[in-house]
């Protein structure tokens, strides 16, 4: 059972849980989703750190402080931020999130897809071919 924590706008949850179900290498998992929209809620989620993966979809300082908190409460576990500000996808990196996503959602499966594969196995790299086309590593991935 793979267990998502979605902190974000409630709109979004209509986009990322599809998205999620159809993204591999995770669309064969049993998921269990916390979609959350209040801070003090997902403040004593994180607190209870029995996700294996935090989205937090909010944008600006309201997201800073979500990545900020899962950092600190629960470093071990990977974090996706999801924004539709530019800028906090340098702040993104700074603060060690496995991915960033620009909003709208429905533009970003390719980009999920590839998190989702970083988070499921960390240990391979994956570059961008001439036509910006997402590849994985030459003989692909472990079985």
């Amino acid at each position: 059972m793979l267990n998502i924590l979605i902190y974000g706008d409630s709109p979004d949850r209509e986009v990322l849980i599809p998205m999620l179900e159809r993204a591999e290498p995770i669309s064969d998992c049993q998921k269990e989703y916390t979609f959350l929209t209040d801070s003090e809620q997902y403040y004593q989620a994180i607190r209870k750190a029995d996700a294996d993966l935090v989205i937090v979809s909010v944008g600006g300082e309201p997201g800073h402080r979500g990545i900020r908190l899962a950092k600190s409460l629960a470093p071990a576990i990977p974090r996706i931020w999801v924004s539709d500000n530019l800028d906090d996808c340098l702040e993104s990196y700074r603060l060690g999130c496995t991915w960033f996503l620009m909003k709208p959602l429905e533009k970003e499966e390719k980009e999920l897809k590839l998190a989702l594969t970083r988070f499921m196995h960390p240990e391979y790299l994956y570059y961008r071919d001439d036509d910006d086309e997402a590849t994985l590593p030459e003989g692909g991935l472990p079985i």
